[in-house]
């Protein structure tokens, strides 16, 4: 279904000769996934695997297994996010945050 002003555009295209006007360019809206909320779930899966290696001491497979089950991610797309924030891993085990701190940070997740 043709849009009314398409439609007008066309026909005066076709039975005139003089160049069309040019229509404002469209403005650019990035679709897709947004890289502030992918920063956003990283920072949590690294205090998430600080928190269940650490505090909790479970074994790296396991780990990736309950964080695959979190985030619906798979184990191998983790492992890739954990070897690309290796900096940002060894900066949260220097600052060592507490549960309470996790707490704050994430309220919504079960911290036990």
């Amino acid at each position: 279904m043709l849009h009314r002003n398409t439609g007008i555009t066309l026909y005066n295209n076709l039975l005139f000769d003089d160049e069309p006007a040019l229509a404002e360019p469209p403005c650019i809206v990035q679709h897709g996934r947004s890289k502030q909320l992918i920063a956003d779930r990283d920072t949590y899966l690294l205090y998430r695997f600080y928190f269940k290696s650490r505090l909790q001491r479970k074994v790296f497979y396991d780990c990736l297994k309950d964080l695959s089950s979190e985030v619906f991610i798979s184990k191998m797309q983790i492992q890739k996010i954990l070897l690309a924030k290796g900096d940002d891993i060894l900066m949260i085990k220097k600052e060592s945050p507490s549960v309470k701190f996790l707490k704050e940070k994430y309220p919504h997740v079960i911290w036990n």
